[in-house]
């Protein structure tokens, strides 16, 4: 949620921004609550809560324990902090969908293994922002194993960058990364389009034992040849 109103020292009004979250009360008393910079995305402070009041299905008024940190601003987000599940995905299979094949977004343990993808856009998507979805967070420990992508990116170009597409909506980054520890390893990648792999803003990505494989089942329209593309990362190790 966005922080709409400073109302005090310990508290605030805070706003659902993206129409399909209206209604979904996630905020409860004793829970712990981030701070995020929705410019940067940037976490830079907890606090408590000690009582939430649901106003309506947009507005929520929260007081919390202690102080509100020094730079909370207007149009800043919260996220709950305690409630990030592990993932695991295995043995499916996943075509004949609009768009992407999964969008990952947990800062637990994922494991997507053994899966089938044919997919019109990216076969898996990772992204986060503050400002028009409104989707937390960045992943933190993300293993792909022995996975077949075949042909993915068929459809409409804007679907996805490349067929493993991290991306951020970070307008202003500073400080900071916000994905981290991606392993893609031993899988097959079939591909028409060379856009295997789109990275921005993250920290730590290994892409070792995999196998790829031309086709010419679909025709390539776009300008991009380049298989591995990222900006604004450290720590990528590519391997043939």
């Amino acid at each position: 949620m966005a922080v709409d109103e400073i109302i005090d020292e310990n508290t605030l009004l805070l706003r659902w921004k993206n129409t399909g979250q209206f209604g979904i009360n996630f905020i409860k008393s004793n829970d712990k609550l981030e701070f995020v910079d929705n410019e940067t995305m940037v976490t830079y402070a907890y606090a408590k809560v000690k009582h939430v009041e649901q106003l309506n299905k947009e507005y929520s008024k929260v007081i919390f324990e202690e102080p509100l940190p020094r730079e909370i601003k207007k149009n800043h987000v919260v996220a709950a902090d305690d409630y990030y599940p592990d993932i695991l995905i295995r043995g499916c299979r996943i075509q004949k969908n609009r768009a992407r094949g999964m969008l990952i977004g947990s800062r637990g343990k994922v494991v997507i293994r053994n899966n089938y993808f044919h997919t019109a856009g990216a076969a898996i998507l990772f992204e986060g922002d503050g400002n028009f979805w409104y989707e937390q967070s960045g992943v933190k420990d993300v293993l792909i194993i022995d996975n077949i992508f075949e042909n993915c990116n068929y459809g409409y170009s804007n679907w996805g960058r490349a067929c493993i597409a991290v991306g951020s909506g970070i307008p202003d980054r500073k400080g900071g990364y916000y994905h981290h520890n991606i392993r893609i390893v031993d899988n097959k990648f079939r591909i028409f389009d060379p856009r295997i792999l789109y990275l921005h803003n993250v920290d730590g990505c290994i892409f070792s034992g995999n196998k790829i494989e031309k086709t010419t089942d679909y025709t390539y329209t776009l300008s991009e040849t380049r298989n591995f593309v990222y900006d604004d990362c450290i720590n990528i190790n590519i391997e043939e």
